[in-house]
């Protein structure tokens, strides 16, 4: 049986695809490509739109927009893979790049739409998602949104952890596989504590978790549909942030148990805000 290397399969689909299709004017560093799309797609760049095709190269200050049956699947130098649904508008406000080929920053908006975010080899400080009402930190994660104009940010979490602060200021650390919650805009975290109200979620706007086939094999990240499985509590906040609402309560977490460090985070931990 054939073992499918994750990282090689992305390094032969990054040299193999040629930039291509994007506005014939000078333009930023390239810094990911479109791997895959479905029509219909447009890039807009520079107050220009062109159709985004397959192998075309993507800089930042590029909008990404779909329509009602567009898809598109960016790969970014640094390995970072961001699938973007139909009906959705996304920004790459600013990803600057070392000559290592990892971000020095990574500041991305979603508009509005769906989309799948799995983070690449850059320091997780780099991440920074925003949406009209919610803003992302990122740790090692792979994770399913969607963001539904002013009303909010929906999420599930397959891996790691995302903060999530509304524009209020309250924030919230959500981790462990299968988490949903809900950003309303007011910045108040809900979080989907039943197995009906998650497939009720995901079912709305969630295509990429119920159907997996329509991504390469490098973005099907979730390795189940996380629509009925239990899912786990969110962490409480630090003292002076708002508690997120649950359904029911959740037990508080065992304090840990006092001993060594076992070794330096790998990044700087999160600023208080």
């Amino acid at each position: 049986m054939t073992c499918w290397k994750p990282a090689a399969f992305l390094f032969a689909l990054w040299l193999t695809l040629a930039p291509s299709g994007a506005p014939g004017q000078a333009v930023a560093p390239e810094v990911a490509r479109a791997v895959a799309v479905s029509q219909g797609a447009q890039v807009i760049r520079g107050g220009q739109t062109a159709r985004l095709s397959e192998g075309a190269g993507v800089a930042s200050g590029d909008i990404i927009a779909t329509d009602g049956n567009g898809r598109v699947q960016l790969l970014f130098a640094d390995q970072t893979r961001v699938a973007i649904g139909p009906g959705s508008r996304f920004a790459v406000d600013d990803v600057t790049l070392r000559k290592s080929g990892t971000a020095r920053r990574f500041a991305v908006s979603a508009i509005a739409g769906s989309f799948r975010f799995i983070t690449g080899k850059s320091r997780k400080s780099a991440y920074a998602i925003d949406t009209p009402t919610a803003t992302m930190g990122i740790r090692g994660t792979a994770f399913d949104f969607v963001v539904r104009s002013q009303k909010g940010t929906d999420l599930v979490l397959f891996s790691g952890e995302v903060r999530m602060c509304g524009r209020s200021g309250g924030c919230y650390r959500v981790h462990g596989a299968c988490d949903a919650v809900r950003m309303d805009a007011g910045g108040t975290l809900g979080l989907v504590a039943d197995d009906p109200g998650r497939k009720a979620m995901i079912s709305h706007g969630f295509g990429f978790i119920t159907d997996p086939d329509q991504l390469l094999p490098a973005f099907r990240e979730a390795k189940r549909s996380c629509g009925g499985e239990r899912v786990n509590r969110v962490t409480p906040p630090k003292e002076g942030e708002r508690a997120p609402h649950a359904a029911s309560p959740a037990p508080s977490p065992p304090a840990p148990s006092p001993g060594p460090p076992k070794g330096p985070p790998e990044d700087p931990p999160d600023p208080v805000i």
